[in-house]
């Protein structure tokens, strides 16, 4: 940092090796002892401005140099192109995991000549072609993040109209080709963090509502849970599917980060895959509170063990153990230790639930004998939506609901549930 602070501030200069320095620090950040300002965002964006001032970001970007000497670079040369489009990788990767908008993390045509010009160039290199992957997935994810409008608070996006289903399937078919692209080419395992990524955030406006969409952004703690703000809907095929896609991809996620053959990855791996990691565990949670809470609707067609929360919380444990112990000190090790005040808070939340759910019981014993469907569903969630008590009737009502969803949205729930893990899956294998 004091290098920086020379460079950039005693004697200012601009030059192409100093953008890239500054988006290597941003990518494996390690704070100094005692220090617990996180910088990484200011590195992004110092490297971003120097590689507009330069003149590499292309004419549909003006340059203010400001004071001091900046060195000229071409922004056709295959150094200045690689820089511009790790400096998109980059914004956007932090523009999205914040949820703030960020006017250098979006997509230009110079993007789209500079990723072209290095596609016919850079065909023979792995690294190279890897690096290319990576800029198309992380394309993939500043697109649905801009249609869905995920780092808009005030927007509300309604997933269940036609014409956002329209860009849901487009979408969806945009993530498949990639993935299938890259399973032919490279070994992929690294990109596939990008592909569930890219499913989480598609499906993720299934857990909004008007007043919780800023929880979603790091930093990702027990407070951002939003116990009594989730939504509630009346449940649709969309819905259905929507909810197991993202049961699927963070069950991915956190299956692909914990394989110990991944672990050493993750260890020295740039700071945004352990973040996309931790965001996978997140929205589970997230999604837990979504079929446990009093007065909730999705508790109808998924059950809280389904999630297996639990059982992922014990298994970053392994992982955070493990990564601490192969890079000592790391800000990757850092990140994850967030989990566990995260296990916490399910812990205590868990119990909540239980002490709720016998209360619940306690105060329903003396009720009539309830029939039909929506009364047994309304039953259920008077009481909670688990418990020995209530089990099998419990799934009497799903088993009735899944039957209702497998005759009439086959479709939706044919990508929830196969494309992701099969396509995913043989990915992985491969």
């Amino acid at each position: 940092m004091r290098i920086f602070a020379l460079e950039l501030i005693s004697k200012p200069s601009r030059r192409l090796e100093l953008v890239w320095a500054l988006l290597i620090a941003a990518s494996w950040f390690r704070a100094q002892p005692g220090i617990s300002h996180v910088t990484v965002h200011q590195l992004v964006q110092l490297a971003t401005g120097m590689a507009i001032d330069i003149g590499i970001g292309g004419t549909q970007i003006p340059i203010t140099p400001g004071a001091g000497d900046s060195e000229a670079c071409h922004p056709s040369s295959l150094g200045a192109q690689r820089a511009w489009l790790a400096c998109f990788v980059s914004a956007s990767t932090i523009s999205i995991g914040i949820r703030r908008h960020d006017t250098n993390a979006q997509w230009t045509t110079h993007h789209d000549n500079c990723l072209a010009n290095l596609s016919l160039v850079l065909s023979t290199e792995q690294t190279d072609r890897l690096f290319l992957h990576i800029v198309r997935g992380e394309k993939l994810c500043h697109q649905i993040a801009t249609s869905l409008a995920l780092c808009d608070p005030t927007y509300l996006w309604d997933f269940t109209s036609d014409e956002s289903q329209r860009i849901i399937s487009k979408m969806r078919k945009d993530i498949d080709n990639w993935t299938a692209e890259i399973c032919s080419d490279i070994d992929h395992k690294p990109l596939l963090f990008c592909r569930y990524s890219a499913i989480i955030y598609l499906n993720e406006p299934v857990l909004h509502t008007s007043t919780n969409k800023l929880t979603f952004g790091s930093l990702l703690r027990p407070e951002k849970m939003a116990e009594s703000d989730f939504p509630s809907p009346i449940v649709t095929g969309k819905h259905v599917a929507a909810i197991f896609a993202l049961r699927d991809s963070c069950h991915a996620m956190l299956d692909l980060a914990t394989e110990s053959a991944t672990i050493a990855f993750l260890a020295t791996c740039p700071l945004s895959y352990v973040a996309k990691v931790l965001y996978a565990l997140f929205i589970l949670a997230k999604l837990y509170v979504s079929v446990t809470a009093s007065g909730n609707t999705y508790g109808t067609i998924l059950r809280p063990a389904e999630l297996l929360l639990g059982h992922y919380f014990e298994r970053m444990n392994t992982l955070t153990a493990s990564i601490e112990n192969l890079n000592p000190g790391s800000f990757n090790a850092r990140i994850l230790t967030s989990h566990f005040v995260l296990g916490d808070w399910f812990k205590s939340y868990v119990a909540n639930i239980s002490r709720s759910q016998r209360d619940g019981l306690a105060s329903t014993r003396n009720l009539d004998t309830l029939d039909g469907i929506n009364n047994m569903g309304a039953h259920i969630r008077a009481c909670g939506q688990s418990g020995p008590e209530n089990e099998e009737l419990e799934w009497m009502v799903l088993d009735s609901y899944h039957m209702w969803i497998n005759e009439f949205v086959p479709n939706d729930l044919s990508f929830a549930r196969i494309s992701n893990t099969s396509i995913g899956k043989t990915c992985q294998n491969s």
